[in-house]
């Protein structure tokens, strides 16, 4: 995680994540189920959300998970990550994958690296429902409704920061820029850094979705990262 952290640095990027939801310890184990659990998994081992039966149902926060675990997927494992700098990222995504799609809690694995936080879990059904979707990206997310919002969200929220130099994203691939190109969204390539030359457009398009950028926007002096 050397290189995200590296991404995500700043003044976002140097805030620990304390999740209100979460326990701070212990670290890198399951979190505890609670006493009135939802959607758990029953003695069949099959879960009772409908989200994991034959399809992913996309809505808008679904989205927004796609565009988080998009930059982190890993080859050959049946995980399902996402990553932050951003401690209100972090509780959106828990939140949302036990809302909708039926996470027990007590499987969500947390862990810290310096200034990321990532929450797991191991899903491989659902793993591969994501990884489909994620290969017809370009098509679900060319219109500039709720669904492309929240995944562009996603995506600030895991690999964006605000520097002196502007606004940017890390390390996109070529989907994902074409995604934004058809969006209206126009960046600038520099090493790996995706600069973005349109940011007003850009923030109104994520501003209702990314944690991140209402973080930066309420945070006194946090409007840029000093580097």
């Amino acid at each position: 995680m050397k290189e995200t952290s590296e991404i995500l640095s700043g003044s976002d990027g140097r805030m620990k994540a304390r999740l209100k939801i979460l326990p701070n310890k212990p670290r890198s184990t399951a979190w505890r189920s609670p006493a009135r659990d939802v959607n758990c998994p029953v003695k069949s081992g099959k879960p009772v959300s409908d989200t994991m039966s034959k399809k992913l149902k996309l809505s808008p926060s679904i989205s927004y998970l796609l565009g988080m675990y998009g930059k982190c997927a890993q080859e050959r494992s049946a995980s399902i990550a996402m990553t932050s700098s951003n401690a209100s990222a972090i509780e959106k995504a828990v939140k949302i994958s036990m809302d909708e799609l039926g996470i027990s809690p007590n499987k969500l694995l947390i862990t810290e690296f310096d200034d990321i936080t990532r929450v797991m879990f191991y899903n491989s059904k659902l793993r591969k429902l994501f990884d489909d979707a994620l290969g017809r990206k370009m098509k679900i997310f060319k219109h500039p409704n709720d669904y492309a919002a929240e995944y562009i969200a996603g995506m600030f929220d895991a690999i964006g920061a605000i520097a002196h130099t502007g606004m940017y994203l890390s390390n996109i691939d070529p989907g994902d820029y074409m995604i934004m190109d058809t969006l209206g969204i126009h960046i600038l390539q520099k090493g790996n850094r995706y600069y973005i030359i349109n940011e007003s457009m850009f923030t109104l398009l994520i501003s209702k979705y990314s944690m991140k950028l209402l973080s930066i926007a309420h945070g006194p002096g946090n409007e840029r990262d000093p580097r």
